[in-house]
């Protein structure tokens, strides 16, 4: 612990811009409430055509529902709001001033609890405005008891069910920012809440065009084109409700609203400009049917469209996301993924840290070494003291009186015998009595000192080694993360255009998973029961996909995967690569050896390539085998998890290093990818010899002079990238193929000749140049001899 040391005290840099950022979200919360109140307030009730003034209960429903945000300037501003609301349509309702008492009673009632610190139930609410119907009969209308308790039990009756429904749309309105899966009820209840602020608006109108008609017809547009046609006409039932009920016309408003809801729904997929003409022909023959069409309302519906075709479409995929359970699903899994994927990102980076750390600490100097020298001759002096001078008579005077001059004399006979100078100290030579003794002493311990120092250097130089290698890991662990930081895109569209057709025809699934690769590529994972065998997937599910991906698509190598606890099957859908690549490898040991030191393996990998990967091993026989073997296996293994050839040459040369430095023995890599999309090959050559290509009229030298693996700390990738295309032939070879004659290493002309009018079938192909290698070589093998042949076909 460092005392002393002055520490900041922690301070958060963004307080100010946090505490504005939330002075700005409440005051626009406040405002919201506050015009929210006023309009839904307004509202009244019309129970026949006829009727001047109705009932208005939205008010005091909203201030008993609102208290479920436990936030006292929320509901003094809801109750000022209220009150202002009410004060407007003294005329238009019944009662003139019983509204705002009532009103006044419930916020008595909230304050009362707010200030005692009591929680009060829904029904003592509904008691105190009971009561405040009550009191208002018998002070303001003068009713007779009986009279009085039938209208304060129906207006409090009224009152129950609307608080209810907008209480719930309350606790919707605060789930959006929260992922949360909204069910039709909560999003009609939402729908109700939105269509009695709306209502709210009454008959404000400019040149006699409504606003409330504008802003009903563009709300009614807007979520049949953002959810579809079930929530479109869900929301045109709503909206004709409570627009009908308040201005007394409801039978109409519900036929009106809900058909143009639901028409305009269902050419949602047309486009913004063809469903509103869809809708605005619905409307045109509605409105003559009911003898209802009026100059003022289609200038109104013209409006309402051009706003609704203007509005930026990221405001309807909002509004679709909240709206849509399977978009809202995906979403919420993408970002499960997302946060999986970061939560690995960072035990990487730790593990990299970590890494980085140790290697530090192994780095660092051992000390001082002009400390560690004089601390050295001291201990050895006073090794040779013991040795020596133990029961000598003069040693009292030697070591007291003649200290200074007798260890000199010591340090510089240790200094003669170290550098083998047959010379002793005039000082001792005069006064020592065991000269013998003490130059055999000396020489025993500087050969003893010298056998510890080798020690320590081959112990320093190993611990110099690891923090070098484990360096190089470290560095291998960011490319690592790099390849886990790259995103994959989920595809919404085509998992929605999927289950239609899955839909239509029939085919039943338990889930559906569309997205695109770090390559752009479309895969479809698609999970249903389990057909025992049938070839279900080919038989009927491919050719949907196919038809709505409307390209070639494949089963992905891995088939179908059963799971044993559910008994489901799960399969990968792929774009069908445009190039299949057949190999075929020939060995021949060393003469005289049963077993080869080379390895090899080609097959498919991830994201769509063919990989062959040769490895020669140092030497020949088994141990040779096992190291090119180790290799190989890598290679596949890093490969298979995804990262990238750069990160897996990195690894796999850290670890043959780490590995194989104690006896020098290394392996080569010869690894070429070919992306079966494209065309495109990608050569990485680690001390392996060169590679050919076979076209149609030509040969193709493919060589590099990079080293062995662990022969460097680091490697830096000398790549070299080409193409084929149908019918070329890839020729991957072993040293002990091509460097036959020793004198001239590196001489491959008579391989392009041989394979200018060789066989172009790949197992043919590979037996005949090991035939003519070993004929070139007088029939006898000389070294291990390897080749793999990969043949590139065009599917389509």
């Amino acid at each position: 612990m460092q005392y002393g040391l002055k520490v900041e005290n922690y301070k958060r840099v963004d307080d100010k811009k946090r505490v504005l950022v939330n002075e700005k979200e409440n005051i626009l919360s406040y405002l919201t409430i506050l015009l929210a109140s006023i309009l839904i307030s307004r509202v009244t009730l019309l129970l026949n055509r006829g009727d001047i003034s109705g009932m208005a209960p939205f008010g005091i429903a909203f201030l008993i529902s609102i208290r479920t945000l436990k936030d006292i300037k929320k509901y003094l501003i809801a109750s000022f709001g209220v009150a202002i609301g009410y004060m407007t349509i003294l005329n238009s309702a019944s009662g003139r001033y019983i509204n705002v008492i009532v009103s006044a009673v419930v916020l008595f009632v909230y304050i009362t609890s707010y200030i005692l610190e009591k929680r009060i139930k829904d029904n003592e609410f509904f008691i105190a405005t009971f009561i405040g119907f009550i009191i208002c009969g018998l002070f303001i209308n003068k009713y007779t008891l009986g009279v009085n308790i039938t209208l304060a039990l129906i207006n409090t009756i009224v009152v129950v069910p609307i608080s209810f429904v907008l209480r719930y749309g309350i606790k919707c309105l605060e789930e959006f920012k929260d992922n949360y899966l909204f069910t039709i009820e909560e999003v009609i209840s939402v729908g109700i809440l939105i269509c009695l602020i709306i209502s709210g608006i009454g008959n404000l109108s400019i040149l006699n065009i409504e606003v409330r008609n504008i802003i009903s017809y563009l709300l009614v547009l807007v979520i049949a084109y953002a959810a579809g046609g079930t929530y479109g006409a869900a929301m045109g039932v709503t909206i004709g409700v409570i627009v009908g009920l308040s201005s007394g016309d409801m039978i109409l408003g519900v036929a009106m609203y809900s058909s143009i809801g639901l028409i305009a729904g269902v050419f949602k997929d047309t486009g913004r400009v063809f469903s509103f003409l869809a809708y605005f022909i619905m409307y045109i023959a509605l409105a003559l049917y009911s003898d209802n069409l009026y100059i003022t309302s289609i200038v109104e519906v013209i409006i309402s469209g051009m706003i609704y075709i203007s509005i930026p479409k990221k405001v309807y995929d909002k509004i679709e996301l909240e709206l849509n359970c399977d978009r809202k699903i995906d979403s919420i899994n993408s970002i499960s993924l997302d946060e999986i994927r970061e939560e690995m990102f960072n035990k990487a980076k730790q593990v990299r840290i970590a890494l980085n750390s140790v290697s530090e600490v192994l780095k660092v100097p051992r000390g001082n070494t002009n400390l560690i020298f004089n601390k050295k001759g001291t201990e050895l002096t006073e090794n040779l003291v013991d040795r020596v001078c133990g029961g000598c008579v003069r040693r009292e005077i030697c070591w007291n009186r003649e200290f200074t001059s007798t260890f000199n004399s010591f340090q510089t006979l240790l200094e003669n015998c170290e550098e083998k100078k047959m010379s002793f100290p005039g000082t001792l030579e005069k006064k020592c009595k065991k000269k013998f003794e003490l130059i055999k002493g000396a020489e025993k311990i500087i050969d003893n000192s010298k056998g510890e120092e080798v020690l320590k250097g081959k112990l320093e130089e190993g611990r110099m080694m690891i923090a070098s290698h484990i360096d190089n890991m470290s560095k291998s662990v960011d490319k690592v993360l790099l390849d886990l930081n790259k995103e994959v895109e989920v595809d919404y569209e085509i998992k929605k255009l999927i289950k239609k057709a899955f839909n239509k025809g029939s085919i039943e699934y338990k889930k559906i998973f569309c997205y695109r690769d770090v390559d752009g590529r479309s895969k479809i994972k698609i999970t249903m029961n389990n057909c025992y065998g049938s070839k279900y997937c080919y038989k009927k599910i491919l050719p949907i996909i196919n038809n709505v991906m409307r390209k070639p698509m494949t089963i992905s190598g891995e088939g179908c995967c059963i799971n044993p606890k559910d008994n489901e099957c799960s399969i990968i859908f792929e774009e069908m690569p445009k190039f299949f690549v057949r190999s075929y490898g020939a060995v021949k040991s060393k003469d005289g050896e049963e077993y080869s030191g080379d390895s090899y393996s080609f097959g498919k990998s991830v994201g769509g390539s063919y990989v062959t990967i040769l490895s020669d091993g140092m030497g020949s026989g088994p141990d040779a085998g096992r190291e090119s073997n180790a290799t190989v296996s890598l290679v596949e293994q890093f490969l298979e998890a995804g990262l990238s050839k750069e990160t897996a040459v990195d690894m796999i040369n850290s670890i043959v290093a780490l590995k194989f430095d104690e006896e020098e023995k290394f392996s080569t890599l010869d690894l070429n990818v070919v992306d079966l999309y494209s065309g495109n090959v990608d050569f990485i050559k680690i001390g392996a010899v060169a590679s050919f290509i076979k076209r149609n009229n030509s040969v193709e030298i493919v060589e590099s002079n990079m080293p062995p693996f662990g022969l460097l700390d680091s490697v830096d990738l000398d790549e070299v990238k080409t193409n084929v295309s149908n019918g070329d032939l890839i020729i991957t070879l072993s040293d002990g193929v091509l460097d036959i004659d020793k004198k001239n290493v590196g001489v491959y002309s008579w391989m392009k000749e041989f394979l200018e009018g060789a066989s172009k079938d790949p197992k043919q192909l590979a037996e005949d140049i090991i035939n003519k290698s070993k004929e070139l070589s007088g029939g006898i093998c000389n070294d291990d001899m390897t080749v793999v042949v990969s043949k590139v076909y065009s599917m389509y």
